[in-house]
């Protein structure tokens, strides 16, 4: 009987949350993480992955993505672009709202090799179509219902959703905000705020949010929301709201992150909390291809590799609420693991206003490990473990 199912050999293991960057190995056991040391044997394994030249990682986990496939006109099936790319874990940003929830955990989440934990959107119907703003219609926009929703899905719910743009809400202005707060409050979760495109200064969003909440597409050059647009600084209230405990995302997406907003920020010192894609229909194939593409693009504005792991492990697991279980590779904890490779040489990289990077690192995922189970680029397993899911598997 081997000692372990899967080693991953040779390769750098950067760990944020256990303050780990260190040449080890990873031995994982029945979904497990079983081992983190130097030289584990491989013929001691059923499976052993040579992963030298690689960064191995806490699965990474993209805390703003849209996958309700079939159900929403942006939705994406999750696995074939998460489980290539070496995320474990992902976010739904609000795509269902209560009335379609159901369907969503169903047909979506109760399926999915991916751990999906969603936002429920305060409109009843979610973003069910692009072209029409959920909060329009306010008779959509129910605070007990949206709060018995979250109640009823408890174990998968992290809290609330709402955009506030004016295409969106319309002359509602931020009155779904506010009931989207209400919902916050009444269930004492989380609420995640979509800030590109609004027209009301992020002063009044930032009066509504508290500790633990999010505001996704901080980046966002339409509207440069967190910029003083005269001195090129972050807005001192930004600064303060993030020393709070406000959580500011990137939500790159198709149309939320801009090269220029990005540097002026870096520059003054701030700092995005967690680093994501706003992976949907529209942006997965062009500007946020992948989280390890978005990673990259910050390497290239000049983070260190540590930094930038930690913004898509450790803190994104905090923000979550799940830092004990998720974003790290202590033994005990579930094998999630991501082995990437760091390319150099010349890339061209865009963001969502058409502006090119050309980079010299970019990241790639070679293997992906969720649960126990190895997915290879193809998104196929290298070998499956058969054993029962844990509660956080």
């Amino acid at each position: 009987m081997a000692k372990y199912d899967v080693v991953l050999k040779g390769g750098r293991v950067l760990d944020p949350a256990q303050g780990i960057d260190a040449a080890l190995d990873v031995g994982t056991k029945h979904g497990r993480i079983a081992a983190l040391a130097e030289d584990l044997p491989a013929d001691d394994a059923w499976l052993a992955l040579d992963v030298a030249d690689h960064v191995v990682t806490p699965g990474l986990i993209d805390l703003h993505t849209h996958v309700y496939w079939g159900g929403t006109d942006l939705g994406v099936l999750p696995d074939p672009l998460c489980l290539t790319t070496g995320v474990t874990t992902v976010a739904d940003a609000g795509s269902a709202g209560w009335a379609n929830f159901p369907g969503f955990r169903h047909f979506v989440i109760g399926h999915a090799r991916t751990r999906i934990f969603p936002y429920v959107n305060i409109s009843s119907i979610g973003i069910t179509d692009m072209r029409v703003g959920e909060n329009l219609n306010l008779a959509y926009c129910g605070v007990e219902d949206a709060v018995k929703a979250i109640e009823a899905n408890r174990d998968v719910a992290l809290g609330v959703k709402v955009r506030v743009a004016e295409k969106i809400c319309g002359p509602n202005g931020l009155e779904p905000l506010r009931r989207a707060a209400a919902v916050r409050d009444a269930t004492n979760t989380r609420m995640m705020v979509h800030i590109s495109d609004c027209e009301q200064p992020v002063q009044e969003i930032l009066e509504h949010l508290k500790p633990g909440d999010i505001i996704t597409h901080c980046f966002t050059g339409r509207g440069r929301l967190i910029l003083n647009q005269e001195r090129g600084t972050v807005h001192p209230e930004v600064q303060a709201a993030q020393q709070s405990g406000i959580v500011f995302d990137v939500g790159h997406g198709q149309g939320s992150f801009s090269f220029a907003v990005a540097r002026a920020a870096l520059a003054d010192g701030f700092l995005p909390d967690t680093i994501s894609t706003d992976l949907h229909a529209y942006s997965a194939f062009y500007t946020a291809r992948s989280l390890p593409d978005v990673m990259s693009k910050f390497l290239d504005l000049g983070r260190d590799l540590p930094d930038v792991v930690a913004r898509t492990t450790r803190n994104p697991a905090a923000a979550m609420g799940r830092a004990d279980s998720l974003g790290h590779l202590r033994v005990g904890g579930v094998a999630d693991i991501a082995a990437l490779r760091l390319e150099t040489g010349p890339y061209p990289m865009r963001d969502a206003e058409d502006a090119e990077l050309t980079g010299d690192r970019h990241l790639a995922a070679t293997y992906t490990v969720r649960a126990g189970e190895v997915y290879n680029q193809a998104g196929q397993p290298v070998r499956r473990w058969y054993g029962p899911r844990t509660a956080e598997g």
